[in-house]
């Protein structure tokens, strides 16, 4: 009787660790980066607006002090970029395909604009 529960109980463990989980990690989303530069280095404190040209949704985030920025965990699909700071011409890309488990790294050459 004690082997037989003992065989059970080691049946029962080794299906527990043997289940089919999700996997960890594993996502439907992609992302985009880069870096703000000019002709004297980075570009810190640029707002960088990301679009979804289907659903209009957007999402903004400002380049760290080493010029970079990042969106993480973006949905599928084709979208806007926009890069604006003060003094600067703003720049824009559109049509950015984005797909599952893709990044792109869209670095934006800042590029000195009229003061006014």
């Amino acid at each position: 009787m004690r082997l037989r529960l003992t065989g059970l109980l080691a049946a029962m463990l080794l299906g527990l660790i043997a289940a089919p989980r999700p996997a960890i990690g594993q996502t439907f989303h992609g992302g985009v980066r880069g870096a703000a530069r000019d002709a004297g280095g980075v570009v810190p404190g640029v707002e960088v607006t990301l679009t979804n040209q289907a659903t209009n949704l957007k999402r903004s985030t400002v380049t760290n002090e080493s010029g970079e920025y990042v969106f993480a965990a973006v949905e599928p699909g084709t979208y806007a970029l926009k890069a604006t700071l003060q003094g600067f011409k703003t720049i824009e890309h559109t049509d950015l395909r984005v797909g599952t488990q893709q990044f792109l790294v869209i670095d934006l050459a800042m590029e000195v604009g009229r003061l006014e």
